[in-house]
């Protein structure tokens, strides 16, 4: 859920190291500009943010979560064929987090990987129910044993911003790219915008662990984080554990 961000092949990944350059984050502002207008809370008591867009907006639905099941599901048991999407077809930038619920009902992270870059959602949910699930280099494959303690959420970027300043977000409204250049080399890293209210961290906490995260070990200095390129976006979430899958596939 907050770690670096690489480019791969299926758009940018998330891993636990690695760059990627600023053209990229360019890019990804340039695709979201074409589609969204200023955004607007739709679900105060969720946190959700959505962006209006000209024709209907990509918010993300219990459907889709299903879907994220049904995929991880098959692959487990052996069937490769995608399942029926119950849901309508769009393009955003998305994210899939599995999350493995303990006996005391906490959770902790078992996966998460997405991209920055507009993908249809059914073939990106897909891809990526499956990328996160099962090739997050942080982690163990999810076996089929770990299915029923499972929580999956799913996410829907909208409305990429430059920040002025490292300060210029807000917590559980923002999620957070950085880009910087320190010793010659290039730094970035991303949080989802639920990480620092989930976290507890202040805006400082969160930009001081999200250079840690990009792999820059050396001092957090006043420079530093004057010379950070800063990009906030929002997102539209909704989470379902597997007891909730099974009654919604009822």
């Amino acid at each position: 859920r907050g770690v670096a961000i690489k480019k791969t092949e299926r758009g940018l990944g998330i891993f636990s190291e690695s760059t990627y350059t600023s053209s990229v984050v360019e890019r990804a502002r340039h695709n979201l500009h074409k589609h969204f207008f200023l955004c607007r809370q739709k679900d105060s008591t969720m946190g959700s943010i959505v962006g209006a867009t000209t024709t209907s907006d990509p918010v993300a639905q219990p459907e889709m979560v299903v879907y994220c099941f049904q995929t991880l599901v098959g692959y487990l048991s052996g069937h490769q064929n995608a399942p029926e999407p119950r849901f309508q077809e769009a393009k955003c930038p998305l994210f899939v987090t599995w999350e493995k619920i303990n006996r005391s009902g906490q959770t902790s992270l078992r996966g998460c990987i997405g991209t920055l870059e507009a993908r249809h959602i059914r073939k990106g949910l897909y891809d990526y129910a499956l990328t996160s699930s099962q090739r997050d280099r942080r982690f163990s494959p999810i076996q089929l044993p770990e299915l029923e303690n499972l929580r999956c959420t799913v996410s829907l970027l909208t409305n990429y911003e430059r920040g002025n300043n490292h300060l210029d977000w807000e917590i559980g409204v923002h999620g957070l790219i950085i880009h910087f250049q320190a010793g010659g080399r290039e730094y970035s890293a991303t949080y989802l915008p639920e990480v620092a209210l989930h976290e507890g961290w202040s805006k400082q906490q969160t930009i001081e662990s999200l250079i840690r995260k990009s792999g820059y070990d050396g001092p957090v200095t006043e420079p530093l984080l004057q010379n950070c390129d800063y990009t906030r976006y929002q997102s539209s979430l909704k989470t379902l554990t597997y007891q909730e899958f099974l009654q919604h596939g009822r």
